[in-house]
């Protein structure tokens, strides 16, 4: 057995206690913030669609106004962006702490002396996620960004036709 090894397992415990106890930080911090973040979901998606109405519409009637379509695009690929990023963020995160687990699980089936600590096991059968919501009506993560997708094209449509009548 490598003395590498030896500190992985040695430093399997201590780290299983900081790891759990920076997830119930992140838990109880993310109530705290799930009124602005429905806020700001809602607000990017309300300007990504009226900025993409504003070009579509644009581009149908008058498309001499360049430097007013592009600000209009820049400012819907901003919004996008930012969505993109928050909700990516989300995603790694979890991401990050499911292999943790991964990590810690196949370290502790290799040594026998770890699988024998019953807080570990514990901790081990306890995995834990953060989930990162907006007042519990949605969940952050990569299914937004393509429900968002779905949302404008279909508000995007509307917008046409009644501006049409």
């Amino acid at each position: 057995m490598s003395q590498s090894m030896r500190a992985n397992w040695s430093s399997v415990i201590p780290c299983t206690k900081d790891f759990h106890s920076a997830i119930r930080t992140v838990k109880e911090l993310v109530p705290l913030f799930d009124v602005q973040i429905l806020a700001i979901v809602v607000v990017m998606l309300i300007q990504i669609v009226l900025s993409l109405f504003k070009l579509v519409a644009r581009a149908i009637k008058d498309s001499s106004d360049i430097h007013s379509m592009i600000f209009t695009t820049t400012r819907a690929v901003i919004d996008w962006s930012s969505m993109c990023l928050l909700c990516n963020a989300c995603e790694v995160f979890n991401e990050e702490v499911d292999f943790f687990h991964r990590l810690r699980l196949n370290l502790i089936s290799m040594n026998r002396s770890l699988s024998d600590d019953a807080i570990l096991w514990v901790c081990v059968n306890f995995e834990e996620r953060v989930d990162f919501t907006a007042r519990r009506f949605f969940r952050l993560g990569h299914p937004l960004l393509t429900s968002m997708i779905a949302t404008v094209a279909t508000y995007l449509v509307i917008l046409l036709q009644f501006g049409r009548l």
